[in-house]
């Protein structure tokens, strides 16, 4: 009696394709978001934390860094570089902007730290003891870099000055420098070279009081950038939305006042370019609705000197004729 092999192909809704889409990486993420958002008081070791500004602080930081890695990283489940307890804090700290989020803060201390509710309360204060203290040694070895680099710059009194009076909390963009801005239209919510500093006291520059203003805070923008990713360890959103306005701002009026052929605007158009893309990628890839390519600004400004020389030309100015080779047929 022969036998025979009878394949059996799968049918129904269960085959592997769909089990793939829906027990795949992104689905144990959103899982993963659901359970942390729907705690309804903090553990215990989440307690004991509340009760320690220091540590609460020092934890807090942490979540930070871990969020900054994350976000330096790809986001795509293929490329392996980052797992679906990455995407779920990411998600539940909205990006680094909530990182006291309750929810991302227990994510952290369970799938991160491996702080499991069942363990004994004591073993998890130990080891969000000895989490913290790391950080804290990190923190002291970058504000000691900073300190080194910044006696090596050795910075102008002027700067001294400010920087004493400047307060210690995030600086706001139009409360500090809208004074020193054109007029322009207010912008929607929405990275970068350390190229060399630019002399505000050019002579090409010299007698114009405005422009040396916004180089100015364009340095400053660019120097507060910097200082805050040594000291923080990842870039600030403030800093680089700052970086980005004061570029563009001076890059307005440049053009705006037959400026567009100055030595300084590659600089500050490769600069704008970077920490309009950096402050998009920092807010999860959202883009203000009139942010174009890195190309905008020549083609804009291009394209309103053409039509200034059109408007010129229809008040009977005379035009330099243009020379042709009347034996070659036209391009």
């Amino acid at each position: 009696m022969s036998s025979r092999t009878v394949a059996m192909v799968p049918t129904g809704p269960l085959h592997r394709g769909d089990r793939i889409r829906s027990d795949g990486p992104q689905a144990r993420v959103d899982e993963l978001v659901r359970k942390y958002r729907k705690a309804n008081a903090p553990s215990a070791v989440m307690l004991e934390v509340f009760n320690d500004a220091d540590t609460y602080s020092l934890l807090v930081g942490a979540l930070r860094r871990q969020v900054a890695l994350s976000k330096c990283r790809s986001q795509e489940f293929e490329d392996c570089q980052v797992t679906i307890y990455d995407r779920a804090l990411l998600i539940l700290s909205n990006y680094g902007e909530s990182a006291t989020d309750p929810g991302a803060l227990e994510l952290y201390l369970t799938e991160f730290l491996g702080i499991v509710p069942i363990a004994p309360i004591s073993d998890g204060v130990e080891t969000v003891s000895k989490h913290v203290e790391v950080q804290n040694v990190l923190n002291k070895a970058i504000a000691d870099h900073e300190h080194s680099e910044t006696a090596v710059a050795a910075p102008s009194k002027e700067f001294k000055r400010e920087e004493e009076a400047a307060p210690s909390s995030p600086f706001n963009i139009d409360v500090e420098y809208s004074r020193y801005f054109p007029d322009s239209p207010a912008y929607d919510d929405e990275n970068i070279k350390h190229a060399a500093p630019l002399d505000p006291s050019s002579e090409a520059l010299k007698d114009d009081v405005r422009v040396a203003r916004l180089l100015e805070v364009y340095q400053q923008a660019k120097e507060d950038y910097f200082n805050t990713k040594t000291r923080d360890g990842f870039e600030s959103l403030s800093a680089v939305r700052f970086l980005r306005d004061s570029a563009e701002n001076t890059l307005r009026y440049f053009h705006a006042n037959g400026l567009s052929d100055n030595c300084y605007v590659p600089d500050l158009e490769h600069t704008f370019a970077i920490a309009r893309d950096k402050t998009a990628q920092l807010l999860g890839g959202r883009k203000r609705h009139f942010d174009d390519d890195t190309g905008n600004w020549s083609r804009q400004y291009h394209f309103n000197r053409s039509r200034s020389k059109r408007r010129s030309e229809s008040r009977g100015e005379k035009r330099s004729r243009r020379i042709v080779d009347s034996y070659r047929p036209h391009a």
